[in-house]
């Protein structure tokens, strides 16, 4: 029996006696593993923080804040009411924010941890009557954003899952009492539903090489806007059929579509930023209800806000928006479609990617040759990264069957700027076109005269006066056109002047086998018109397309090259190059130097690059530095007595 007792005391000793058995010691880490360790906290991990983890297991709440999250919670908003420790309330709002994740998100006590722990957040970050708050620079300021935000988050995919309409004040339960929550809405548009309002957490953008987010407070929002072509028509439709696409609750956001807006006839989605601002009783008044408010701001417009008298930078993405709507756009959008006349005629037109705002400058991307305006979101995400353009410029597409001749096609976008700047009464207009897009841009600026074209045709002005009537106007309104008065600067991208050689080559003649053109305009040469092509004994449909246009023979190309521009209008040139530094051989595989080249263009910069050369950074840099100089020139014009740009502030 002795033997059997002095066994375990031997090995006990034995074992304290061996390194093999030691308690204490160290475990060599990676250099980054001990930056990821301390880093970890319940917004990013399932743990909570090293700094929250610190507190809980020197006061011995472990195992209560384990098995009993809402008593342990309890406990501390207790500790913290009374005594006032700022730091306390960053461990209550961490510790309720990892609880909520324990239950479903239209749970009312998901609800209840998620506003308490944006309540604790938001007084660690504001409330003047918590004491020993640590400095800025310690590690608990940058947690208590992360959970104001997250935690804001949290409560916005809650009132998403219970349909809550936008316009009614909201009722959130506390640890303690309730939270009336009323809207400060500051956006051009707000959905009447949170059904169509997304949290912009829960989307990664594909397709940008830059994700153009930004740290600062608040919970970056996507603000959607449902398309139905005829909201009546939809209504009637889904009574009989319960799969149609949007589900019930949708039905008060329903608007009339209106020009100018549904980019290629898809839900559009806008970037907001939520905050949380509150009275701030919830810690020194013992109530059943308080009161804060949900303000919603146009990041678009707005970098900083004004937070219980501070000015504080906002959380925003302007990616994920973006690229929600184009992935709904990419749906109506192939090769195949951009080739079809009139398949682009279901959406061609101007659109603009956010609602307008009158005190910012229009800016008009005109795509190329079987393109479409998709080809232009690589440089949009990079240019409203900048804060400046941002807040003064905004953002519009073109689109357009560029299978169309380019005179034509000219004409429409000429057409549609008008009606637009009619609309809304902008005075300033900046064009950027790609490509053939740049041509459609350049005739903007430019004066013509019908007879210029006639004379380019070499033929007797009595045959075009016996041209029929009907098609007579039509040639007149495409060949007789002044400079449009509100486009004040124009950004031409691997643009052919003076046409390309691939016109008139394989190339050419396969896109034209491969284009069909508008059905209007078919009828229109197949009826015996031949002025444009300047074929006159041979009006053939497949000769008339906007390839014929690109010829450097071409009549548009002779004509137009020695068509005045107007006076006092600046125009850039941005050139792509693939093959040489000798000005006669530098070309971007499509289009050469001497084609994109324009004497008079107020800068000019070559770009090695294909002919995608808006797609490169070089070329996005450069339209940036554009659009900054011609804030500066606006601005300097405006401050000039009589400056010509006084009448547009």
């Amino acid at each position: 029996m002795r033997g059997h007792l002095f066994r375990p005391v031997f090995l006990i000793i034995l074992c304290l006696a061996l390194p093999a058995c030691a308690r204490y010691g160290v475990r060599e880490l990676s250099p980054l593993e001990q930056s990821r360790q301390v880093s970890r906290n319940a917004t990013n991990s399932d743990e909570i923080s090293h700094l929250t983890r610190r507190y809980v297991l020197s006061e011995n709440l472990e195992e209560k804040c384990e098995n009993e999250a809402l008593i342990c919670i309890l406990d501390i908003d207790t500790d913290l009411r009374s005594s006032h420790e700022a730091i306390l309330a960053i461990y209550a709002a961490e510790l309720a924010f990892q609880a909520a994740k324990d239950h479903e998100v239209d749970e009312d006590t998901f609800a209840r941890l998620n506003t308490s722990a944006m309540v604790y957040a938001s007084a660690y970050l504001f409330d003047s009557s918590l004491k020993n708050r640590p400095s800025d620079f310690h590690p608990a300021q940058r947690l208590a954003i992360d959970i104001y935000n997250r935690s804001l988050a949290q409560v916005m995919r809650h009132l998403h899952s219970k349909r809550a309409l936008t316009g009614a004040t909201h009722r959130l339960p506390l640890m303690r009492g309730s939270l009336q929550v009323r809207l400060n809405v500051g956006v051009h548009y707000l959905p009447r539903s949170f059904l169509h309002i997304r949290v912009a957490y829960d989307y990664e953008a594909r397709g940008f090489a830059n994700h153009q987010s930004y740290f600062g407070l608040g919970a970056p929002l996507i603000l959607l806007r449902p398309y139905v072509s005829n909201p009546l028509e939809f209504l009637e439709q889904k009574k009989s059929d319960p799969n149609l696409k949007y589900p019930p609750g949708f039905e008060s956001d329903l608007e009339p579509v209106e020009n100018f807006q549904y980019l290629g006839k898809a839900d559009q989605a806008y970037p907001a930023t939520v905050l949380f601002d509150y009275d701030g009783d919830y810690l020194s008044k013992d109530k059943k209800q308080y009161d804060g408010e949900f303000r919603i701001i146009d990041s678009l417009s707005q970098e900083l806000a004004t937070l219980n008298g501070r000015e504080v930078p906002l959380e925003s993405d302007f990616s994920s928006p973006m690229a929600y709507m184009l992935s709904g756009v990419e749906e109506r959008d192939s090769l195949f479609r951009r080739l079809d006349g009139d398949s682009i005629n279901e959406t061609s037109g101007l659109y603009m990617l956010y609602p307008y705002d009158k005190d910012k400058i229009p800016v008009v991307f005109v795509h190329g040759l079987a393109s479409s305006p998709m080809t232009w979101f690589t440089m949009i995400n990079e240019l409203i990264a900048d804060p400046e353009i941002r807040s003064r410029y905004q953002f519009w597409v073109y689109w357009y069957p560029t299978s169309n001749p380019v005179v034509f096609s000219a004409a429409d976008l000429r057409k549609t700027l008008s009606s637009a700047q009619k609309r809304f009464g902008f005075r300033r207009m900046v064009l950027i076109g790609h490509s053939m897009g740049g041509l459609l841009s350049r005739l903007m600026i430019q004066r013509s005269r019908t007879q210029d074209w006639v004379q380019g045709l070499g033929i007797d002005p009595q045959k075009f006066a016996d041209i029929d009537l009907e098609t007579r106007e039509v040639l007149q309104q495409a060949t007789n056109y002044d400079p449009l008065p509100f486009v004040e600067r124009v950004i031409f991208l691997a643009t052919p002047h003076r046409g390309s050689s691939l016109a008139d080559g394989l190339a050419g003649y396969l896109g034209r086998r491969a284009m069909t053109v508008p059905t209007g305009v078919a009828e229109l040469f197949s009826s015996g018109l031949s002025l444009i092509t300047g074929k006159e004994d041979e009006p053939v449909l497949a000769a008339v397309s906007g390839i014929e246009s690109l010829s450097p023979d071409s009549l548009f190309v002779r004509v137009t090259m020695n068509q005045p521009f107007a006076p006092g209008v600046p125009y850039h040139s941005i050139i792509g190059n693939r093959s040489a530094t000798d000005l006669d051989w530098i070309t971007d595989s499509v289009v050469p130097y001497a084609s994109s080249h324009l004497a008079g263009a107020e800068s000019e910069l070559l770009v090695e690059s294909d002919h995608s050369v808006h797609a490169t950074m070089p070329a996005i840099l450069e339209v940036r530095r554009i659009l900054r100089l011609h804030l500066e020139t606006d601005f300097e014009q405006a401050r000039s007595p009589g400056g010509p740009l006084q009448m547009s502030r």
